[in-house]
């Protein structure tokens, strides 16, 4: 609807950049502003005779305007309000001594998870008894930009081989961060998330592990350091 607006709403530059800026602009803005849509054919107009300078007058505003849009573009499906973060956000480090554990899986031959860490504690539930939670720290190295804000998928396992009954999607860097943002030239990226864990059980727990578009439900591919194709990848073992 943006592009609506861009051909037919030209002679309220001003009112539309402030929109646009605003991060109020919205689908139906276009039927607001349509009744400004006969200055555009008068203005038009004007140049039937042979002046041509207020239709170069209005391109180039045009081109300007499409300039501005372009640069304060706000990432799609990321939930933000403001313009993009250039850096990820600090992330609580994980304890001394946690064990790195290599991974070396790359997702749509962009994104590759080098190595990760994970830690299980007890987390208390609203009725009393402590539920397990598994802290993962995800390492990331960036081969190219990402063309959409994909999520994370993660399915704990527990160690007597039951899967939980569904899926902990969460986004990266809590929503702060998208995929879409990040950059090849910023080097190692080191995000943190919590999953909750569907029972307490001693002993060795994995993750089914993938990137997924959640709009759609659709899973990256993944290819593992040896020659594996899949679409989800298992990370562990953590010891509770």
């Amino acid at each position: 609807m943006q592009n609506c607006i861009f051909f037919n709403e030209m002679p309220s530059e001003c009112a539309f950049l402030t929109l646009d800026l605003s991060g109020t602009l919205r689908g139906e803005s276009g039927r607001i502003l349509l009744f400004l849509s006969p200055w555009i054919l008068l203005l038009a107009g004007t140049a039937l005779p042979g002046d041509c300078r207020p239709g170069i007058a209005l391109t180039a505003v045009q081109g300007l305007i499409a300039v501005v849009m372009i640069v304060c573009l706000r990432v799609v499906n990321a939930g933000f309000s403001g313009p993009s973060p250039l850096i990820p956000p600090a992330i609580a480090q994980p304890a001394e001594g946690s064990p790195v554990l290599p991974s070396g899986a790359l997702f749509d031959g962009k994104v590759q998870l080098s190595s990760f860490t994970g830690t299980i504690r007890p987390q208390p539930d609203a009725q009393g008894p402590a539920l397990p939670v598994l802290d993962l720290w995800l390492n990331w190295e960036v081969a190219a930009r990402m063309e959409k804000a994909y999520d994370l998928a993660v399915l704990p396992v527990a160690p007597d081989g039951q899967a939980a009954p569904k899926a902990t999607i969460q986004a990266p860097f809590e929503n702060r961060y998208p995929m879409t943002c990040w950059n090849p030239d910023l080097g190692e990226l080191h995000d943190k998330i919590e999953v909750p864990l569907f029972k307490s059980e001693s002993g060795d727990w994995w993750v089914s592990f993938s990137v997924i578009d959640a709009q759609t439900g659709q899973t990256l591919e993944v290819v593992t350091p040896d020659g594996l194709h899949d679409h989800q990848v298992g990370l562990g073992p953590f010891r509770q």
